[in-house]
């Protein structure tokens, strides 16, 4: 009787610690980190941020998608006002037509990628105000128990727009 209840005991333990395994949070393959050569520009001005794009695995990741213009289709671009509203995109007459080129590029195990976004050429920063910009992508690697890709968020960064 004595051997049947260690027995039992071993595969109650066994099964929590296997289904806790399971729960914990697994980490994203990349980091996203944004940064720009400076953080104050006037109404209208151009805006470049700087976007690196860490490979934190030890097997090389790839990215495939499109640009059109200078927006990459692998990438969720977000910029909040003072308020925390999120700014409308701009946008033009047929923009279904702009012409589109495909993107794909890898990065090594322990790379950083380092591209630029020209946020202004997507949001229309016309009025003075402070505004937070954040970038996400999905995971290459990492999905979710249902099988989800999982995002990426990069860090927010703060720009303020003068007359």
């Amino acid at each position: 009787m004595k051997k049947i209840l260690q027995i039992l005991l071993c595969i109650c333990v066994f099964a929590l610690v296997t289904d806790c395994s399971f729960a914990q949070k697994k980490s994203p393959s990349i980091s996203l980190t944004l940064a720009s050569e400076k953080y104050e520009f006037s109404a209208g001005a151009e805006i470049v941020i700087g976007l690196k794009t860490t490979n934190l695995t030890k097997k090389l990741i790839s990215f495939k998608g499109s640009n059109t213009g200078n927006v990459d289709s692998t990438m969720l671009y977000e910029v909040f006002d003072e308020g925390g509203n999120p700014l409308a995109k701009k946008t033009h007459p047929h923009m279904e037509l702009d012409a589109s080129s495909p993107v794909e590029f890898s990065i090594n195990p322990g790379d950083t990628d380092d591209s630029y976004v020209t946020i202004s050429d997507m949001f229309p920063f016309n009025l003075p105000g402070t505004y937070v910009v954040r970038l996400s992508r999905y995971d290459p690697v990492l999905t979710d128990r249902d099988g989800n890709k999982v995002i990426v968020t990069s860090n927010p960064i703060t720009i303020t727009i003068s007359e």
